[in-house]
């Protein structure tokens, strides 16, 4: 379970997990239908804290929880960020300015 807001993650950090622990057996993996990402808002009692909060991080975590390890391709969601920070931009919405994929 990944928290939003964690002070020692990022999108790098992110994509570059795998949501299926690695103590589960094959058998007990292939049963996750699907992940959670918490947003716990009492620290953040604004929408733009929030959206910040959230943004770019769930870019990340939607192509984890969609995408088998063996088929992520960094260099590629790269490129897809990049558009997806355009995306928000366009529509007005907040999100963490000093993150990039590499964790810069």
């Amino acid at each position: 379970q990944y928290y939003f807001g964690e002070w020692n993650t990022n999108a790098a950090v992110i994509y570059r997990s795998d949501p299926v622990l690695p103590d589960l057996t094959e058998k007990e993996a292939r049963q996750i239908i699907g992940a959670n990402a918490c947003v716990w808002t009492h620290q953040r009692r604004t929408e733009e804290k929030v959206d910040a909060m959230i943004f770019p991080d769930l870019f990340a975590f939607a192509a984890v929880v969609w995408s088998p390890k063996e088929l992520r391709d960094e260099g590629d969601f790269a490129k897809r960020m990049k558009r997806h920070i355009r995306e928000l931009e366009m529509a007005g919405v907040n999100y963490d300015r000093q993150e990039t994929l590499e964790g810069e």
